[in-house]
C-alpha cells in the first residue's frame, strides 16, 4: 500500500455500466479514485486498508478499502466502506470486549 491523494467521486456514477461498479450501497459506501487521466486507485492487496483525511490537524479514518475493478489500463473508481456508517457498531464492540 502506498499513499495517494485520491478524489471522491459522485455516487451516481455507480449506476453507469462503463465504470463496472458492483456491490455498491450508497448508505455504507463511497467511491474514490480517478475516472479520467492517470489511474489513481487501490490495488490488489489493499482491501481493508485505511482511507484517511486530515481534519483540524488530526488524521481521521473515513473509510476502508472494500473492492475495485482491477483493469490496469482504464481509470476506474474504488469502492470504500464508510467507517462512520458503522460507528455505533464499532463502539459497541469496543465497549463489550
Amino acid at each position: 500500500m502506498k499513499k495517494a491523494l485520491m478524489p471522491i467521486q459522485d455516487p451516481a456514477i455507480a449506476k453507469d455500466p462503463k465504470y463496472q461498479i458492483s456491490d455498491f450501497d450508497q448508505n455504507y459506501d463511497f467511491l474514490g479514485g480517478t475516472i479520467t487521466g492517470k489511474r489513481i486507485s487501490s490495488a490488489l492487496g489493499d482491501s481493508g486498508g485505511p482511507v484517511i483525511q486530515k481534519i483540524n490537524n488530526q488524521w481521521v479514518t473515513e473509510g476502508i478499502v472494500s473492492h475495485g475493478v482491477y483493469d490496469w489500463t482504464t481509470p476506474l473508481p474504488t469502492v470504500f466502506t464508510a467507517v462512520g456508517a458503522f460507528s455505533d457498531w464499532i463502539q459497541n464492540i469496543i465497549k463489550n470486549n
